[in-house]
């Protein structure tokens, strides 16, 4: 018996979502420089996967048990770059998506591999890094995942 733990599936779920105006990406498209795509969401490159907790739900041995595994993602969203003179022009077009973002994400029931998603947490807006060290009007977006381990 082998356990099937989906965090691709989840990822790849997420990345499909469509939300107006945002490239979302998957954990095999995280861009190394946000600047030609942005708006855009990508999975944290540092810390993306957090707080995995498994519950074993029956008895069993080798996999045969049920179990349920929590685990926070965190996606970075970059909407505009910073320039070396902070600009707060494109502030207003950042908590517009933003809004559209986590409505998206609160009311979305379709995420395969997943069994329910919710928005955990949103980082201060301010700055967002891209892997680059570029600067965006951005923040975190945490989600709290919940899945049923299936046994095959």
């Amino acid at each position: 018996m082998t356990v099937n733990v989906k965090f691709a599936t989840v990822a790849n779920s997420i990345a499909a979502l469509s939300v107006s105006g945002v490239h979302m990406y998957d954990t095999d498209q995280i861009p190394t420089n946000a600047n030609m795509v942005v708006p855009c969401m990508f999975p944290k490159p540092n810390g993306y996967i957090s707080n995995i907790t498994p519950t074993i739900e029956t008895y069993g041995t080798a996999g045969s048990e049920k179990i349920t595994l929590e685990y926070d993602l965190t996606y970075t969203y970059c909407h505009a770059a910073i320039a070396e003179n902070l600009n707060f022009g494109a502030y207003a077009g950042f908590i517009t998506k933003i809004a559209s973002i986590l409505v998206t994400l609160l009311t979305n029931d379709a995420i395969a591999g997943a069994v329910d998603i919710r928005v955990s947490s949103v980082s201060d807006f301010g700055v967002a890094l891209d892997p680059a060290g570029n600067a965006y009007h951005g923040c975190d977006i945490t989600l709290h995942v919940q899945e049923f381990c299936e046994v095959s």
